[in-house]
């Protein structure tokens, strides 16, 4: 979404968590949210009630004298705001998290079904994630072929690029890094092979 937008929610997100010394990643997940809805509201506040001369403090204390319609219409405009931002929190401290952020600063935990997509080619991602019946318990490897498989269906979303980056971390283990060229063009051969032939195959499940 927004880059300038979560930028700024991500930062305040960062300078807190640092000076708090916060480290628990559903805590570091709801400090972003809580940040995300504040922005969100002082945003709308400035864009819709600052120009009349108010602010949510005067609005609701002047709404029993306004124009009921005006009073409608501002409502709506405060409700309709949005900073077209979707958010992904992942990380390890004593054992992996998935969270994630939506508008107006929903946060939602995906640790039970161990994945998680935002943007346009979300619902096609996470579609064939449910359709293999993925779980967090599947082999790692098969796992990084499935997530591949399902960016490539996601880049038939208007929006959706062609490059991909791969990030993984093991905790506190050693190890954590982009996944290289190497690797990545690898991958890119097996799943082509494996989508040529048609037997993309994985645990349990019959080919895609």
């Amino acid at each position: 979404g927004d880059s300038a937008s979560h930028d700024a929610v991500f930062r305040q997100t960062r300078a807190q968590a640092s000076s708090g010394n916060i480290t628990e990643v559903a805590e570091i997940a709801k400090l972003y949210a809580d940040n995300y809805a504040s922005f969100r509201r002082e945003r709308a506040e400035r864009i819709h009630l600052y120009p009349r001369g108010l602010d949510l403090g005067t609005l609701v204390a002047c709404q029993n004298n306004m124009n009921p319609q005006l009073l409608f219409e501002l409502d709506r405009l405060l409700q309709d705001e949005n900073l077209g931002v979707g958010t992904i929190i992942c990380g390890v401290d004593e054992e992996p998290h998935i969270y994630s952020i939506s508008d107006p600063g929903v946060m939602t935990c995906h640790d039970s079904i161990g994945f998680c997509a935002i943007g346009f080619g979300a619902r096609q991602f996470e579609t064939l994630f449910m359709y293999r019946g993925y779980s967090p318990f599947w082999d790692w490897l098969q796992a990084l072929l499935l997530m591949y498989t399902a960016k490539k269906r996601a880049e038939s979303s208007p929006g959706v690029g062609k490059y991909t980056d791969f990030y993984y971390f093991k905790g506190n283990e050693p190890g954590s890094g982009f996944l290289t060229p190497e690797c990545l063009g690898a991958l890119e051969c097996y799943y082509e092979e494996l989508r040529a032939t048609n037997k993309m195959r994985f645990p349990g499940t019959d080919s895609i």
